[in-house]
């Protein structure tokens, strides 16, 4: 704990040197919760993001990140569809998404994202299951997602530390929406 501490002093101490650097290329972590409405279940999960800016206010990113597994008792899935019980289902999903990100230069980046890309269910131990997880017993299925977003990010130079909120919408007979919040460091070079 103490060398983790240390680190993160030093880290900060270097940080005025090298704010006077352009940054083009960012790496970050993140703690993420997803709210899946449709099941009325929390999920938490790590991920992590890679974004080139090629303008200064315009940057184009990629994420995924992975919901540990959890298991789902049951839930309606929206739009007639139906509802979903089944015993002891372990389930995770797992977004990937690519777009872009606008925003202002400084200390306090304020930013607007919009991303697309995929969403992956996967489960397993199923036993009776109906509607939109028959499709995928003790595999997955993959939907198609859209993911508009804001957030910011405080510190400037090499690190900061971001967060972000948005609406994770895959798509099943329409759009279904769902919060989404990820915060965790952000480095820049």
């Amino acid at each position: 704990m103490r060398r983790i501490c240390l680190i993160v002093v030093l880290a900060l101490m270097a940080a005025p040197a090298l704010m006077a650097q352009e940054t083009h290329v960012g790496v970050g972590a993140f703690f993420d919760y997803f709210r899946w409405n449709n099941a009325g279940q929390n999920f938490f999960g790590i991920g992590g993001r890679f974004s080139v800016d090629p303008h200064p206010n315009v940057g184009i990113e990629a994420e995924a990140s992975y919901f540990f597994r959890r298991t789902v008792s049951g839930g309606n899935l929206g739009n007639g569809v139906g509802t979903i019980s089944f015993t002891n289902p372990d389930t995770r999903i797992v977004p990937a998404l690519i777009g872009l990100n606008f925003h202002n230069n400084g200390p306090l980046r304020v930013f607007f994202t919009a991303k697309g890309g995929i969403v992956h269910f996967g489960n397993r131990n199923f036993s009776g299951v109906s509607g939109f997880f028959s499709n995928f017993k003790n595999s997955g299925v993959n939907r198609g997602a859209f993911y508009p977003g804001v957030g910011v990010e405080l510190g400037s130079g090499r690190i900061g530390l971001r967060a972000e909120v948005g609406d994770l919408m895959y798509f099943l007979n329409g759009a279904q929406h769902n919060f989404r919040l990820n915060i965790g460091p952000q480095f820049r070079f």
